[in-house]
């Protein structure tokens, strides 16, 4: 049967009489206490000693890297319908004259997820960190470790348990991060605006060739993407005028995120209304900020950490995934040698771009050549 059109009213009158409502999560902002504004002073003078390139910001966020942009309005749960609330934490850190965007921090739930394995990765070669606990939680040993990561910069180092030699640690003010905090003042939304893009249109492509964007979906997918966001799509004057924001009150606010990214996410959510199964779409700020990633110190998110640090960890996830035939040299120096061609065919063409081209399909050439090399001894010595 065709489905009905009912008036703004008689919804009104229908949610009311079975309760039906829909509530929005604020954050902390509102709740900054008046004592923090002093301790804030002490802070700004502290930070003075120092340079702008040795003021370092860092914050973490959840990301749920499988979620929908759909909302329901709905008395109870519905049956069959599970939220997917697949995880990943991530921690970032910069400095205020942004010189410095440091590698990002991602925890998993698995050490070696199956996604990795079955594309044969090797997570190392990715301008990441990547950790691991059942929970997929930023624990006070992972932080730890982190902290000596930063101090030392270097991995040799890591296990060391000296107190920090480089590093002076000023914590901000009690429920006032949401107000002092650089990076919780437009950097991580920025981040998430440009993650949450690749995602939206991930989606669009996956109903297009009538597959499920959330089986498809994986954590390799969610960290490629989340390291080109953190490269890419914060930009430096975004980063400053957080800083700036952060630590001066007489600071106008700017929206960090690129219009045209903002422009980009509405017209693929007209999209997914025309073309998709999905209809009842979020709010594009709620979609970009759910408060189920809000990292909050409630309780349960408490007992949730203490309770991450003692599980053991998870080596492999349960996910199943084709495996992937591993890129041959051959391939890719003929991929490489297309992509060149088409570089030297455009009008306005970057040569600086053919010339690093050029530079990988040596390196390539040479590891071909090492690989060789190698088999022949080995046949050499089994002959």
């Amino acid at each position: 049967m065709e489905k009905p059109t009912f008036s703004n009213g008689w919804l009104h009158r229908f949610q009311a009489r079975r309760t039906i409502k829909w509530r929005e999560q604020h954050g902390e902002a509102g709740g900054v206490p008046e004592q923090a504004e002093q301790k804030m002073v002490m802070i700004r003078q502290a930070l003075g000693a120092y340079s702008l390139k040795d003021q370092f910001n860092c914050d973490e966020t959840a990301l749920l890297w499988k979620q929908t942009p759909v909302r329901s309005l709905s008395t109870r749960q519905l049956p069959g319908r599970r939220k997917e609330k697949a995880r990943i934490s991530a921690l970032f850190c910069c400095n205020a004259d942004v010189t410095e965007k440091l590698e990002p921090w991602f925890i998993g739930t698995a050490r070696n997820p199956h996604a990795f394995r079955a594309a044969g990765i090797n997570i190392r070669n990715f301008n990441l960190i990547w950790r691991s606990n059942q929970k997929a939680w930023m624990t006070s040993q992972k932080f730890i470790e982190f902290l000596r990561w930063f101090d030392a910069a270097a991995a040799d180092i890591l296990a060391s348990q000296q107190p920090l030699q480089n590093t002076l640690i000023i914590w901000l003010p009690a429920n006032s991060t949401s107000r002092y905090q650089p990076l919780d003042q437009g950097i991580i939304h920025c981040w998430k605006a440009y993650w949450k893009r690749y995602w939206v249109k991930y989606i669009l492509c996956e109903f297009e060739t009538n597959r499920n964007p959330v089986l498809t979906m994986n954590v390799l997918k969610a960290i490629r993407w989340g390291l080109q966001g953190w490269e890419y799509g914060v930009s430096g004057r975004a980063i400053q005028n957080c800083f700036q924001k952060a630590l001066d009150p007489q600071i106008q606010y700017q929206e960090p995120v690129d219009p045209a990214v903002m422009d980009d996410i509405q017209a693929s959510f007209s999209q997914l209304r025309l073309s998709t199964p999905i209809q009842d779409l979020m709010d594009i700020k709620a979609f970009l900020n759910p408060a189920e990633e809000a990292v909050q110190d409630s309780p349960d998110d408490i007992e949730s950490r203490v309770l991450a640090q003692y599980m053991p960890e998870i080596e492999e996830d349960p996910e199943e995934l084709e495996i992937l035939p591993k890129v041959s040299a051959e391939e890719a120096i003929a991929a490489i040698q297309r992509l060149r061609m088409y570089e030297e065919q455009q009008v306005e063409g970057s040569p600086a771009f053919i010339r690093e081209v050029e530079r990988h399909e040596r390196i390539i050439w040479r590891r071909k050549l090492n690989l060789q090399s190698q088999r022949d001894i080995r046949s050499y010595f089994s002959y």
